[in-house]
């Protein structure tokens, strides 16, 4: 019994043991499964932090991929900022070329300047020498050689010519107002149509003359103008008046009484054309054109030689051109006269009759 109670004490023991064994295994149990719940939350936080690196992985790689984007584009302004540079190298070994040559320049211009400074100094200093004589250069610079064409007494003396010539076309025709162009009875006798002409011609002629003198003593002794060769003063503004009665005798003899307005129009194309008061270069082209044609032209010039004694071959081909035209108005006349001898229908019974 004694054994059995010591084996059953024994086994007691080897109970209380075995208990106390399963306690601390059932405390290294607890510990273990607190140790497994500690691992799991690692384990989640491990989780949460290997999604966390997967996120900044994938940003990572896209800003490697933008990375390389820049890379690639400042790869490309690296290569042609490089090329920039190698121009700008050619540009500053040109410039500085040019430097050089610009500094070579600037010397030499220093010592051009320096020249002419030096130059300047004994410039001014000569300036400053004969200040009345250079003041007097100053202010009358430029010394006039007058070369006077012709001199005239007074303005009227300019002037008369063109007075004259309207005066005496004036006369001549207040002359074909007063006479008739031709003779009816002498044209219808059978008379020379030249006989005819001078016939009517000769009173008009001669009124044209008396005016004329009359004209040419007023302004000789009257007004006392000036006047160079008197005989040929006179013979002139005799021929004018001749020539003027004959142009009269002409345009009335062909146009009847519209020859007086015919007149007075040549009259006042002739005031502008003959360049009595002007020179004919300032007048309108018109009147520079029809200048040769008209009588007042050479009237005009012809006096103007003989009042002032300057070329007198001027006042003869003056006188010829006069002489011409009036030739040419008679014969004109003498033709006129001609025709009349045939007696038309309207010259039995003329439908109106002015004058």
């Amino acid at each position: 019994l004694r054994a059995a109670v010591l084996q059953l004490d024994a086994g007691a023991n080897e109970v209380n043991a075995n208990m106390s064994s399963l306690v601390a295994g059932s405390s290294k149990v607890a510990s273990g499964a607190s140790q497994v719940n500690d691992g799991a939350s690692s384990a989640v936080s491990g989780a949460n932090q290997l999604d966390d690196g997967a996120a900044q992985l994938v940003d990572g790689v896209q800003a490697a991929k933008n990375g390389a984007g820049q890379l690639v584009s400042g790869t490309q302004s690296a290569k042609d900022g490089s090329a920039q540079i190698a121009s700008g190298a050619v540009q500053l070994e040109e410039g500085s070329g040019t430097l050089a040559s610009g500094l070579t320049d600037a010397v030499d211009g220093s010592g051009e300047l320096s020249t002419a400074l030096a130059d300047g100094a004994k410039t001014a200093a000569e300036q400053t020498t004969n200040i009345d004589g250079k003041s007097e250069v100053m202010s009358d610079p430029v010394e006039l050689a007058n070369e006077y064409y012709t001199t005239v007494k007074n303005y009227g003396t300019g002037f008369a010519p063109y007075f004259m010539a309207l005066g005496l076309w004036v006369g001549g025709l207040v002359a074909g107002f007063v006479f008739k162009p031709l003779n009816s009875r002498l044209i219808m006798s059978g008379a020379n149509p030249v006989t005819v002409a001078f016939s009517n011609y000769l009173p008009v002629a001669f009124f044209s003359l008396i005016q004329a003198t009359l004209l040419m003593v007023v302004l000789q002794f009257g007004l006392q103008l000036q006047i160079d060769n008197v005989p040929a003063f006179y013979a002139m503004g005799y021929l004018t008046a001749l020539v003027f009665a004959a142009i009269m005798q002409m345009l009335m003899a062909a146009f009847g009484f519209p020859g007086k307005f015919v007149a007075i129009i040549l009259l006042m194309l002739q005031l502008t054309a003959c360049a009595g008061t002007f020179p004919i270069q300032t007048t309108p082209d018109f009147f520079q054109v029809i200048n040769p044609y008209m009588p007042m032209t050479y009237v005009v010039q012809g006096m103007r030689q003989i009042m002032t004694g300057l070329d007198y071959g001027i006042v003869g081909f003056d006188c010829f051109v006069l002489f011409a035209i009036g030739a040419a108005c008679f014969a004109l006349t003498c033709l006129v006269a001609y025709r009349k001898r045939t007696v038309r229908m309207e010259d039995l019974h003329p439908v109106l009759q002015l004058g």
